[in-house]
C-alpha cells in the first residue's frame, strides 16, 4: 500500500509504479521459469504500458484471449501507463526498468564499475525520477538538475546496498554484480561485500541534500516527501552499516532492518530535512 508518508495525491501513481517494478523484478528473479517465459512475462506489462486508455475509447483491448495471469500483467503496465499519460509524463523511465529486468534474465557477470552504474541507471534511478515527476518535478527540467542528480545518487546507492546484502543469494543464482576487476583483486570473498557496501554508502551520502531541497521546493506534499526520502536514505545507510559490521553473514542470510529500529531511523532522518 506504500508508506503513509507519501503525499496523498501521489499515492495512486506511486502504488502503480511500485506494483510495476515489484512485478517486473519478480518475473526476472522468482521461481524456475525458463528464460523465454520470463521475457514473455516482461513483455506483457510493457505492452500495457504502451496502451494507456484514450478519452472516449474503451479503457483496454479485449483481453479475453489471454490467460488470466497474462491479462493481470498487462493491466499492471496499463495502470502505470495511464498514470503517466494523465500527467503527460514520458514512459521512458518505466521502459528502462523493464530493460534492466530483461538484463537480469540474460545475466552476464559485470565487467566494470561503468557496467554496474549503467545497470543502476536503468534498474533503480528511474524509480526516483518518476516519484519526483509524480510530485510535480519535470524529469527533463534543467533548473532541477541538482535534485535529479541527488535522486540518482540515492537510488544507485540503494541498488548497491541491495547488491551487498544479497551477494550470497545472487551468486547462488549465478549472478555477479561486483565488477570483474574487484573479483580479481579480492583476497577474500568478504572483501567484495565490504567494497560494495562502501560504494553504496558513498552514493547515498552523495544524495543526502535531496530531502532539504524538496522541503524548500514547491512540489506536492514537500514535507512528507522529504521525510520519506530521508528515511529511505537512512535505511540504505543502516543496511550498509550492518553489512560492513559482519560481511561474512551475507553469504548465509541477507541482513534486514527490524521495525524496532524505526524510531532510531526517524531521528537520524530529521537531520537531512
Amino acid at each position: 500500500q506504500g508508506s503513509w508518508l507519501v503525499p496523498k495525491p501521489m499515492r495512486g501513481p506511486v502504488l502503480a509504479l511500485y506494483r510495476f517494478a515489484r512485478t517486473g523484478d519478480d518475473i526476472a528473479d522468482e521461481g524456475a521459469a525458463p528464460r523465454h517465459e520470463r521475457h514473455h512475462g516482461l513483455g506483457l506489462p510493457r505492452a500495457g504500458l504502451e496502451s494507456p486508455p484514450q478519452p472516449g475509447l474503451p479503457g483496454e483491448p479485449n483481453l479475453n484471449p489471454l490467460p488470466p495471469d497474462d491479462a493481470r500483467l498487462w493491466r499492471i503496465g496499463q495502470s502505470l501507463g495511464a498514470a503517466l499519460d494523465e500527467r503527460a509524463l514520458s514512459a521512458s523511465p518505466a521502459h528502462d526498468l523493464l530493460d534492466a529486468f530483461a538484463q537480469d534474465v540474460d545475466h552476464t557477470p559485470m565487467q566494470s564499475e561503468h557496467d554496474v552504474l549503467d545497470y543502476c541507471a536503468r534498474s533503480a534511478n528511474p524509480v526516483g525520477r518518476l516519484v519526483l515527476a509524480f510530485a510535480g518535478l519535470p524529469d527533463d527540467s534543467s533548473q532541477h538538475q541538482e535534485m535529479l542528480q541527488a535522486s540518482d545518487a540515492i537510488c544507485t546507492g540503494l541498488q548497491l546496498a541491495n547488491f551487498a546484502q544479497d551477494m550470497g543469494q545472487d551468486q547462488a543464482r549465478g549472478r555477479h554484480y561486483a565488477p570483474h576487476a574487484w573479483r580479481s583483486e579480492a583476497q577474500d570473498p568478504d572483501d567484495l561485500v565490504s567494497r560494495m557496501a562502501q560504494w553504496a554508502r558513498h552514493h547515498l551520502n552523495a544524495g543526502v541534500a535531496l530531502p532539504a531541497l524538496i522541503r524548500k521546493s514547491s512540489v506536492v506534499g514537500r514535507w512528507r516527501l522529504a521525510m520519506e526520502i530521508a528515511l529511505t536514505i537512512e535505511g540504505g545507510l543502516e543496511i550498509s552499516r550492518r553489512v560492513l559490521a559482519d560481511p561474512t553473514r551475507v553469504w548465509h542470510a541477507s541482513p534486514r532492518i527490524s521495525s524496532v529500529l524505526l524510531p532510531v531511523l526517524v531521528l537520524r532522518a530529521f537531520k537531512h530535512i
